[in-house]
């Protein structure tokens, strides 16, 4: 049986008068088939499908699969129509309810089982609108389809019914359905399109007509009365009937892709005009196999580096890497033009031989990538502006560029953020931030920390942090070096620092950060020379003295106290070691060693114990006496003040000490007076009681209340005046404390630093610290909603730790507040 003779057209199939005949042909020539005895036998978009058993055997067909990715059915989920899923041989079998399919584009096969992408799996597959759906290449590996093979849509109110010829797009004709009857059809059409040779073609749509060179298409093998060259969309409809091949001007449709084919037909062709579809063409008809016609404009598109990104820093010598672009115009040419930074043009090459530039043979320097999209333009000239390809109708740029910067690696320098290149803290509690310079910048830049033995401890990349935190780290010396480097292996701990300059693409800085970490030690203090005790007269005592500490690189300050330990003054070593006491009248007073980091300066009046609260402060072990003796006999006693210190709000609104607030006992001499004077023993007043003086209109600062005992012919007590310099027989009362603050809300933070802390609600708990000038006025921890509304509360006297694991999911704040 010739089976060419019972190749159909898409129209034959409407009248069905020869049933006979064709149910003999059918049954002759199901043999094609290369897998299946079972096959897709008819179907259309309402997902109908009709399966025929062409084998000889029964076969269960109940586990078996439609797909059309990503959809998937088995038959027995389906709804039967008509047969049984136990197939007899030459019995048909249709099902409803795959309703994945469509009649615009879609793709049906049948599986024996779920691995839907193993061939061996696939019996009969099918697809239409366009080629190369999903499971087309399976098809393809089965054997049962060819690769760029597909139907046109299916036709409204339609179906595609099965030839039983062969498993090409050919062997199914579409028509009015006849599930769960034999497909049939009422003449033999003779007609055949033949086959075209040529192509495909890419035409630039740039206003200029682009035509099919003559005898750039050959027909052959076509037969039938009337033949007619047909130009239609990727949809199928007609766009043109020209009489040779050679003769559309393709510019003129604008952008798209087309189909070329020859059309070979009888008398009483229906449906062949411009703009109808082929799919409905009504007749004796047979088309060729179709030359595809690409019509694109010039789109540089845009490029990026393979994977994504738009620039790239190596180190200069070894840079190679791969760059993609995106267009439009995927069938016209498209280069990577590299240009230098002031777009001249510097090389190029065609994406079609390779994806991979490589810029090892430039020098240090920075450059660009960019797409050329065109058509049938001479090379770029390497030395002209990228402008000169922007020329010509058939070309343009892409519309970015990728930055590759070609650098020498240059460890420069490192220092402490805002100077210098060593740094002290206590063990414990080190945090700090560091800086670099480079000629470099566009590779990596790392911090590496080492002993000062220049063995590598840690390292930190700068792109992450310029934050150190050396907290865990115990007492020593370490080292912070810049390291300029690309593609390399992390460094290892342990190994020297020298193994970082082994490559050529590695540079260490020209200096390091030198950190002390040491643990605070007050040690012991002396009179210069040696011994623990000075006797001299009152108004003429200056003295040298001198430590020892095991943290020396810590701030150490003499800390004079009187024979209570309450501070009078205080004095930084790393200034003097001098100390002058012709100030101080007749009395005992004591010299401490006061070893610390990072605290704020001790309190005058407060106690000496005050200076032992932090971990990192620490008192000496033993303190020097000074003895001040009076040049001769005065009895006046200024007695013992008790109450206080007092905090008052500088506010506008008048504080007094409140009447009974200050005692005054044990006090002797002819006279006394109430003395109010600065910090520095400037007289502020004489009130004549203790309630008299408005503190608030002092403004900020702290100031000292005195009982001053003394005998006539006093010289110097007057407001304005310095008690240092008062003359006569007189003595003062210990003082009371007066802190006058205005309230300063200051600034917050997450304990170590950082405004912004996020944690899984119900197990949140942190410390806070904050800053304020009024370090006497209360101030508490406030918590609102993030319409600042008030949640909660805690004064910092109490604690510094926020508990929030009681609260739900949610933001809030946490603000200060210094009020009295």
């Amino acid at each position: 049986m010739n089976q060419t003779l019972f190749k159909k057209n898409r129209a034959f199939y409407k009248n069905r008068n020869v049933l006979t005949f064709l149910t003999f042909v059918i049954m002759m020539t199901f043999g094609a088939k290369a897998n299946s005895q079972i096959v897709i036998n008819e179907f259309d978009a309402a997902g109908t499908v009709e399966l025929k058993n062409i084998g000889n055997t029964t076969v269960d067909i109940s586990n078996y699969w439609l797909c059309n990715f990503p959809a998937y059915d088995q038959l027995s989920s389906l709804t039967i129509t008509c047969g049984s899923l136990n197939l007899a041989p030459n019995e048909l079998i249709t099902v409803e309810g795959f309703t994945a399919l469509s009649a615009a584009e879609s793709e049906l096969g049948l599986y024996t089982t779920s691995g839907f992408g193993n061939p061996n799996n696939l019996l009969d597959y099918v697809e239409w609108g366009f080629s190369g759906h999903q499971r087309s290449s399976v098809a393809v590996q089965a054997g049962i389809w060819t690769s760029g093979d597909f139907l046109p849509a299916i036709p409204n109110g339609e179906s595609y019914a099965y030839d039983g010829d062969g498993d090409a797009s050919s062997d199914f004709t579409s028509g009015a359905n006849t599930f769960c009857a034999e497909n049939d059809a009422t003449a033999v059409c003779e007609a055949d399109g033949g086959t075209l040779t040529g192509g495909p073609f890419t035409f630039c749509v740039d206003g200029n007509a682009d035509n099919i060179p003559a005898g750039a298409i050959t027909l052959a093998g076509n037969s039938g009365t009337n033949n007619q060259i047909v130009v239609t969309d990727q949809q199928g409809f007609i766009l043109g009937l020209p009489p040779v091949f050679s003769g559309p001007d393709f510019d003129a449709a604008g952008e798209g892709n087309c189909y070329v084919y020859n059309l070979a037909y009888e008398d009483g062709l229906v449906g062949l005009t411009a703009g109808a579809n082929i799919n409905s063409l009504a007749g004796c008809f047979s088309l060729s196999n179709f030359v595809t016609v690409y019509r694109n404009a010039p789109d540089g598109g845009s490029v990026q580096i393979a994977g994504g990104g738009d620039s790239f820093a190596q180190c200069a010598g070894q840079i190679v890497f791969d760059v993609e672009h995106t267009t439009t115009a995927q069938f016209l040419s498209y280069w990577y033009i590299i240009t230098d930074d002031n777009n001249n043009i510097l090389d190029f090459a065609n994406s079609a031989n390779t994806n991979t530039l490589d810029l090892s043979a430039a020098p240090a320097g920075t450059c660009r990538v960019w797409g050329w999209s065109y058509r049938g333009l001479p090379d770029p000239v390497v030395g002209e502006p990228l402008s000169t390809l922007m020329d010509d109708d058939c070309e343009e740029i892409s519309d970015n560029f990728i930055t590759v910067y070609r650098e020498i690696p240059d460890g420069g320098t490192v220092q402490i953020a805002g100077g210098g290149d060593s740094f002290a803290q206590c063990a414990g509690q080190i945090v700090f931030d560091v800086e670099h310079t480079t000629t470099a910048p566009n590779i990596s830049y790392w911090y590496i920390i080492t002993d000062d033995n220049d063995n590598i401890l840690d390292f930190a990349n700068s792109a992450n942090t310029n934050t150190l935190d050396l907290s865990g780290a115990p007492a020593g010396t370490c080292r912070v070096w810049g390291w300029n480097y690309r593609g390399l292996n992390d460094p290892i701990v342990g190994d020297p620092i020298s193994t970082l300059t082994d490559d050529f693409c590695e540079d260490i800085s020209d200096n390091f950060i030198t950190v002390y970490r040491e643990i605070p030690d007050g040690g012991n203090v002396q009179l210069l020379g040696g011994g623990t005790e000075y006797t001299g007269t009152a108004g003429d005592i200056v003295f040298q003295v001198e430590h020892t500490t095991t943290a020396p690189n810590l701030s150490y300050w003499y800390i004079i106290t009187d024979d209570n330990d309450n501070i009078l003054d205080f004095a930084n070593s790393a200034n003097t070691n001098t100390l002058d006491l012709s100030g101080a009248p007749a009395g005992t007073c004591r010299v401490w060693g006061w070893n610390y980091r990072g605290l704020d300066d001790p309190i005058i009046g407060g106690p000496l114990s005050q200076l032992t609260d932090d971990f990192c402060e620490d008192v000496s072990d033993n303190f020097i006496t000074v003895n001040r003796e009076a040049n001769n006999v005065c009895e006046a006693d200024g007695g013992t003040l008790e109450g206080g210190p007092f905090t008052f709000c500088v506010d506008g609104i008048a504080d007094n000490i409140p009447n009974g607030a200050i005692t005054l006992t044990g006090n002797a001499g002819t006279n006394n007076q109430i003395v109010v004077t600065d910090q520095e023993g400037n007289i502020l007043g004489l009130p004549p009681v203790f309630s008299g003086p408005d503190f608030d209109a002092a403004g900020e600062g702290n100031c000292y209340v005195y009982n001053l005992a003394y005998e006539d012919g006093l010289v110097g007590l007057e407001a304005g005046l310095n008690i240092a310099d008062l003359e006569g027989c007189f003595n003062f009362s210990n003082f009371v404390t007066v802190y006058r603050n205005a309230p300063d809300g200051g600034t917050v933070q997450i304990a170590g630093g950082g405004d912004s802390f996020a944690q899984c609600a119900g197990q949140i708990v942190f410390d806070v610290e904050h800053t304020t000038t009024a370090q006497f006025l209360s101030y508490w921890y406030i918590i609102t909603d993030e319409n600042n509304n008030v949640l909660d509360f805690q004064n910092s006297a109490n604690s510094n730790t926020i508990d929030l694991s009681a609260a739900p999911a949610g933001t809030c704040r946490v603000w200060g507040w210094s009020y009295r």
